[in-house]
């Protein structure tokens, strides 16, 4: 169980019940958690273990948004009463939306950190491959993601801030290849391509950039923002342009991340792909099994947050930033905070 700027992370096979007006936590029969319902603003619950009635009432009696979620990390459900909080969130989103001003403020920022964290991963690389790595190369690429970060800051419209997302992928894009140390035989990336990824490398990319959307996408909709209203990214049917968003900050620093420790670790290799047509490969169901459990083992590492300033487990990162992005868009907080992450390894 995780206490996280009140909200009740609970990410264990526990069960909960209501004692009065307190939640309470057991796991294999023994209270390990207990705190008053008022002072919680929602809970996230990660399990099939059933929530009783009377839990779910005391929940929309005292205003706490009880989020179920799958154990892997997929949003399943809210359960909310009609409160004017829960539709002030709502409202206070689509104002920031089409406000120039408060839209490029949040736009800004998701930006700044993903030109921030890709300059960390190249910098993290160079820590663990140092004696496979060049000096020179690795400085050139910190030194220009650190230019690009100052482009991200000084931007004044959306078009210009694209055009620096569009800078800082191709600065990490181009140098990943040199980033791969071992099994070059088989990942050699060229260039990213999605649809469809014509490498196992970018078949990979595509696989972890999925289970990053999943989990933004639990993050946002467990804090009671619309995942489909951004800020940066353009609104258009069937996309999650604000889970897009908030992918942004992440994408460097934990799924890029991943795809480079799973190939250089050799933890993955070539029998994990197959081709399902020419130049378009896909993972196979073994291979996509062995993703999820890495993914799932490093999410529960913890990682010191940067405003927090309390330890948080990777996988709750994302959770973290939209609960921040809620608090800033109800004037709770002067500025909506990204995720930077500033030591390798830690």
């Amino acid at each position: 169980m995780k206490k996280l700027i009140k909200t009740v992370f609970i990410t264990t096979p526990e069960a909960m019940t209501l004692d009065g007006d307190s939640l309470v936590v057991t796991l294999d029969d023994k209270e390990i958690g207990r705190g008053f319902l008022r002072n919680i603003e929602a809970i996230c619950y990660y399990g099939y273990k059933p929530v009783r009635p009377a839990l779910m009432e005391a929940c929309v009696k005292h205003d706490v948004r009880l989020n179920i979620l799958h154990p892997d990390g997929q949003f399943i459900s809210s359960i909310v009463g009609a409160t004017f909080e829960s539709s002030l969130i709502r409202r206070k989103q689509y104002q920031a939306a089409v406000d120039p001003q408060m839209n490029m403020e949040i736009a800004r920022n998701m930006i700044m950190a993903k030109a921030f964290n890709s300059r960390w991963l190249f910098g993290l690389m160079f820590r663990d491959y140092e004696s496979y790595l060049d000096k020179k190369f690795i400085k050139d690429k910190t030194e220009t993601l650190k230019k690009i970060l100052g482009d991200a800051i000084a931007s004044k419209d959306i078009e210009t801030l694209r055009e620096v997302r569009k800078a800082a992928n191709r600065e990490l894009y181009s140098g990943f290849n040199d980033l791969i140390i071992h099994q070059k035989e088989v990942f050699t990336f060229r260039g990213r391509s999605s649809k469809p990824p014509f490498d196992p490398v970018n078949a990979l990319m595509s696989f972890a950039y999925e289970m990053l959307e999943e989990v933004c996408t639990a993050a946002l909709e467990s804090a009671g923002l619309d995942s489909c209203a951004g800020f940066f990214h353009k609104e258009k049917p069937g996309q999650s342009s604000l889970v897009l968003d908030l992918m942004e900050e992440f994408k460097a620093c934990m799924s890029d991340k991943l795809v480079l420790m799973l190939i250089n670790k050799e933890i993955i290799g070539k029998d994990a792909f197959e081709e399902v047509a020419e130049g378009d490969f896909a993972l196979t169901e073994n291979g996509i099994g062995t993703v999820w459990e890495y993914w799932h083992e490093s999410n529960r590492n913890t990682t010191m947050h940067p405003y927090l300033e309390e330890y948080v487990e990777w996988g709750l990162i994302p959770h973290a930033s939209a609960l921040l992005l809620r608090k800033f868009l109800l004037g709770e907080i002067d500025k909506y905070p990204p995720f930077l992450r500033k030591k390798p390894g830690l």
